[in-house]
């Protein structure tokens, strides 16, 4: 499916995103990722020549609409977000990140012509402490 892909992932300093483009490199899949300036990407510093690096707020939406025009992508795994640990209190940047910056980056998408999938996922942190094992119900 991801055969000769081009794929835009958001979030990649995080575990999951950092996980998830470590493995889409080490396929062979045309990786690129989308961070804001201040990123650490201390996860990725081991494959960072392997992906092509776009400085973009996911809050400017004329950004995000001219880098997801210039990569033409065919997957976008959206793995941005924040408030899934306990540090994160702040309920504005809760808003502007997982629901504004989300909605800029789909609006931005639909002008895709060869765009077939966005994956949007998060981790289990998001459900909260639990002190018992994680189930599907949860």
């Amino acid at each position: 499916m991801f055969f000769m892909s081009t794929i835009v992932v958001t979030g990649a300093a995080g575990f999951i995103g950092a996980n998830a483009v470590r493995r889409f490199t080490a396929d062979g899949y045309n990786v690129h990722i989308l961070t804001r300036p201040k990123s650490s990407l201390w996860r990725l510093d081991s494959i960072m020549g392997a992906v092509k690096n776009h400085h973009v707020d996911l809050l400017d939406y004329a950004k995000v609409e001219k880098a997801l025009k210039s990569i033409n992508p065919n997957f976008i795994f959206h793995f941005a977000a924040y408030g899934a640990y306990p540090f994160h209190k702040d309920e504005e940047l809760i808003i502007k990140t997982n629901i504004n910056a989300s909605a800029n980056l789909f609006r931005a998408a639909r002008e895709l012509k060869n765009l077939k999938l966005i994956v949007n996922a998060g981790s289990s942190s998001e459900y909260g402490v639990n002190p018992l094992p994680m189930k599907e119900s949860d």
